[in-house]
């Protein structure tokens, strides 16, 4: 079996939600992190738009650890498809192959 499909479970995640614009920092955070990192599709920073207009942001990493520098954010399991998460920051054909809903 030599799927390049990223597991969802060897990923970590943590989410949280915010109001306005107060997430921006955040976005700026990871993309340092990601391009340090060379850009691997193992982490991936996804949102989910709520119905009160709030922002629920999700960081998905290799390494559980690396979700302790997200300030505020709880683990959780990934975004389901149904929630349609869209993509901020990872690679376009993971988010896909993660998220498309069946």
């Amino acid at each position: 079996m030599h799927s390049h499909k990223i597991n969802p479970l060897r990923m970590h995640w943590a989410t949280r939600t915010f109001t306005g614009d107060s997430w921006f920092f955040v976005q700026d955070q990871f993309e340092v992190e990601w391009e340090r990192a060379g850009s691997p599709s193992d982490m991936m920073l996804v949102f989910v738009e709520l119905p009160d207009f709030s922002m629920q942001l999700f960081v998905g990493l290799p390494d559980p650890g690396e979700l302790l520098r997200y300030r505020g954010f709880e683990p959780c399991s990934p975004p389901a498809p149904s929630q349609r998460p869209k993509l901020l920051m990872g690679d376009l054909e993971e988010h896909g192959r993660l998220f498309e809903r069946q």
